[in-house]
Parts: structure tokens; sequence; C-alpha cells
């Protein structure tokens, strides 16, 4: 993980191109667990500290069965979410990457090396970006061309392609969705004169 962040480029020139979906999914429940383990240490305490400050009250044992049965939920909803966040998600984005990857001439290894790119280029940058994310204003855009760039940097190398078809795989379905999405909102916007 260490090595991706630091320096990307050769991180991917080391990788292998194939060797199964174990690893790369291993690595997902890795990144995910340490993202996951940082919101348990932050919330935990603070769980604690209501269920101190409701037990002071007549009806502190009614508000601990409540916190604790929130506690439940809240651990069932998170390793669902960690599950189609560490599994579902590299396989959609692969897909498309690897359709856009054809599309524009790039695709010179199989899924898996699409797969394992996404895979360690994204996991990879999942733990420092949410830190960097924190920063007010700049944090979220910062994080988002910081995982965009390691993406790129990861599907250039995996795939031996040029640098502009990796970019062009990567932004290619972003820039599908927006031209949808202000399409559809001209629609709503302009109503019937829109499709004149």
């Amino acid at each position: 993980m260490w090595l991706i962040v630091g320096s990307p480029s050769q991180a991917f020139s080391m990788m292998r191109q194939s060797g199964g979906l174990g690893t790369p999914l291993l690595f997902n429940f890795y990144a995910v667990g340490m993202v996951f383990s940082l919101i348990a240490v932050i919330a935990v305490p603070i769980l604690v500290m209501i269920g101190v400050f409701a037990g002071q009250n007549n009806n502190g044992r009614d508000a601990m069965l409540g916190i604790l049965a929130g506690t439940g939920i809240a651990v069932v909803v998170a390793v669902f979410y960690a599950a189609m966040l560490a599994v579902v998600t590299p396989f959609l984005w692969a897909g498309i990457t690897h359709l856009m990857l054809y599309l524009v001439g790039g695709a010179r290894q199989s899924f898996e090396t699409t797969f394992r790119a996404i895979s360690f280029g994204y996991f990879s940058t999942l733990f420092p970006s949410m830190l960097i994310s924190l920063v007010p204003y700049l944090g979220g855009l910062v994080a988002m061309v910081w995982i965009i760039v390691v993406v790129v940097i990861a599907l250039q190398r995996a795939h031996e392609i040029t640098g502009g078809k990796a970019t062009a795989a990567v932004l290619l379905p972003v820039g599908i969705c927006c031209g949808l999405y202000f399409a559809t909102i001209m629609a709503f916007v302009m109503g019937p004169n829109f499709m004149r």
C-alpha cells in the first residue's frame, strides 16, 4: 500500500498482470477494514459517552439497550457496506474501465489485469484519501484527483499503454455520466422546447 502511495509508477511496474482475483480481493478487504477500524475508533468512545450521560437519568437502562441495539444494527450495515465496497464496486469499476479500454484500443491484457490495477490503485489510496478529504473545501477534490491519477498510472503500467489511453478509459465514463446528467437537467428545465 505504501509503495503504491509513495511511488505508483514503480509499484505498478512490479505488479503481476495475472495471478487470480483472490489477492486483490483480500487487499480490498484489508483497505476497507482499515477505514472501518478508524471509524470504529472514533465512534465507540462517542457511543460510550452517550451511554454514560443517558445512564444518569431514570431511563438509563432503556437508553443503554437502545444504544446497544443501534450499535448492532450499525455493525450489520457496516459489514454489508464493506462487502459491497470491497467486492461489488471494484468488479463494476473494472468492468466499465475494461470496456472503455477496448473502445480506446488499450485493452492489451485481460479483465483480470484491469481488476488488479483498479483494486490495488483505488484501495491503496482509500485510507489516505479519506484523511485528505477531511481538509475543508479542497480536500475532497484533491483526494478525487489523486485517486484518478493513481488509477491512470496503474492502467498505463498494467496494460502497457500510453497515458492518454489510460486517462481516456478512466475519464470517459465520467464524461458520459456528466453529459447524460446535464441533458436530463436541461430536459427538465427547458421542458418540451429542449426536445425540438
